[in-house]
């Protein structure tokens, strides 16, 4: 998840222009930042790759709860402590690594998913195989 309230404020960055930028096509704009920030809705891809660009913060820094993430090509790279995912969005596969072993492979979800969203699966899938 990111703390956007956190990234707008570290970056001296004017909130009616960053809702501008990541909302364009919202008549309010400010209104749907305040979801987001509030926790009430989350940003997609797009608008975490704009935040990036307007906060000069890399997206992998952009996240809160220890998840780095990383894209190379249409797969998407997970990593916190000793965990790893890799997502491949061509086919929707996840394999999932503990300590450098694979715990599992599958498909966790299919079409758009948020990363907060993708990281719990991810967090339940490793339950699941304890």
């Amino acid at each position: 998840m990111i703390n956007i309230k956190e990234v707008i404020e570290a970056a001296k960055l004017d909130k009616q222009e960053v809702a501008a930028q990541l909302f364009p096509r919202a008549k309010h704009a400010d209104l749907a930042l305040n979801r987001v920030i509030r926790g009430e809705s989350e940003l997609d891809a797009s608008q975490i790759e704009k935040l990036s660009v307007l906060s000069g913060v890399p997206v992998d820094q952009l996240f809160t709860g220890g998840w780095k993430v990383r894209n190379k090509k249409g797969v998407f790279f997970f990593h916190k402590d000793d965990i790893r995912a890799k997502l491949n969005t061509e086919d929707w596969t996840t394999k999932i690594f503990r300590s450098g072993s694979l715990v599992c492979e599958t498909v966790l979800h299919s079409g758009a998913i948020t990363v907060s969203e993708y990281t719990k699966l991810i967090t339940e899938k490793l339950k699941e195989n304890d």
